[in-house]
């Protein structure tokens, strides 16, 4: 233990001695967040009651997209029952945890049964805001029956894939430039204030992704594996991608309390890309270009002690895997939330970390 405690020490002490990369940290996250003197209260109120608890119901859908330079394709999807959790907002940290539940809730039988769990961290300040996923689902359907099974009718079960997995990692950060500070992430977001009047700010950022996507089998069944470029015929692939992205969020006002948030960002980056065919031992591919966009919906009600919002959110990525094939990978969800404001707890603790 001791030596691992000076290996430590040695890494960090170039920064801490110096405090430099502390004081930046405190300055993006912290700072940002208590910064309120800059900010135009003509479009932007802040609440009394930093602390929010929430109800939520979402629904999350996962899908699979593969397609090759044949021009075909073959799209799989969850079968997600509504989930149902919390949310804790204090300030910039947010915190939701939501499950399934298929017994309040029950899903269409013909599309198979999905397993899915999801939590979500996120951090929200005046220009700087990240949000973290972790999402595993077991389970998909074809979404277009027909190519999995060409006798397949209307009214039957759809063909599914009980022993695909997915399992997916996404961070993101983005940086709004909000020079006048007349719009606030925090009121589209996390509903901690209210946007009074109608502002956006353009925005940059950059996202990582780990997704790992595993069968018994070939993921294209292999009735099917005929039709498909040869390089189709694998049971794990695993994609790891860089990615920066630039675009526009805005809140449109209405009704004193009312609001319409949008926010979209498309956007490129790099990915490398284990894949394993049937029977074949695993390679990776060289670092190359993809694809990925975010993109937010929102609307709701917010007052002084209590909100509601419906949000729609989605983030998609593509790129090939071989020369023949590629890929692409969506998570989207819709969450309705209903919070009541109270009074933070008192610590000197959450207060030193703008809490």
């Amino acid at each position: 233990m001791r030596s691992i405690a000076l290996k430590v020490s040695l890494v960090l002490w170039p920064c801490l001695g110096h405090g430099q990369f502390v004081d930046k940290v405190k300055q993006l996250v912290i700072g940002d967040t208590l910064a309120p003197s800059k900010l135009d209260t003509n479009y932007v109120a802040r609440f009394r009651n930093a602390l929010v608890l929430s109800g939520v119901v979402s629904h999350q859908a996962f899908g699979v997209d593969i397609e090759d330079t044949l021009g075909r394709s073959l799209s799989y999807a969850t079968n997600t029952a509504v989930q149902y959790g919390f949310a804790v907002d204090l300030n910039w940290l947010s915190v939701e945890a939501t499950f399934a539940a298929p017994n309040i809730d029950p899903v269409d039988e013909l599309k198979g049964e999905t397993r899915s769990s999801t939590i979500g961290l996120g951090a929200t300040g005046r220009h700087l805001w990240a949000r973290a996923i972790w999402n595993t689902s077991k389970g998909f359907y074809a979404e277009d029956p027909l190519k999995v099974d060409s006798t397949w009718v209307p009214g039957d079960p759809y063909p599914t894939r009980t022993d695909l997995e997915s399992r997916t990692f996404m961070a993101s950060v983005n940086y709004g430039f909000n020079k006048r500070h007349r719009y606030s992430q925090v009121a589209a977001v996390s509903q901690m204030e209210r946007q009074r009047r109608s502002a956006g700010t353009g925005v940059v950022g950059a996202s990582v992704w780990y997704s790992r996507i595993t069968a018994d089998g070939s993921v294209v069944p292999e009735e099917e594996v005929y039709a498909f470029a040869p390089d189709v015929r694998f049971d794990r692939l695993q994609r790891y991608i860089v990615a920066v992205k630039g675009g526009y969020a805005h809140t449109f006002t209405f009704w004193g309390t009312g609001y319409i948030h949008v926010l979209l960002l498309p956007g490129f980056g790099v990915q490398r890309i284990a894949i394993r065919p049937v029977g074949v031992s695993e390679r990776s591919t060289d670092w190359e270009g993809c694809s990925v966009s975010e993109a937010r919906l929102g609307l709701g009600v917010n007052r002084a002690r209590w909100y509601m919002g419906l949000t729609v959110a989605s983030y998609v990525n593509s790129g090939t895997v071989t020369d023949a094939v590629s890929i692409g990978t969506s998570y989207t969800t819709v969450r309705l939330a209903a919070g009541l404001r109270l009074r933070p707890p008192r610590s000197g603790l959450l207060r030193s970390i703008g809490l």
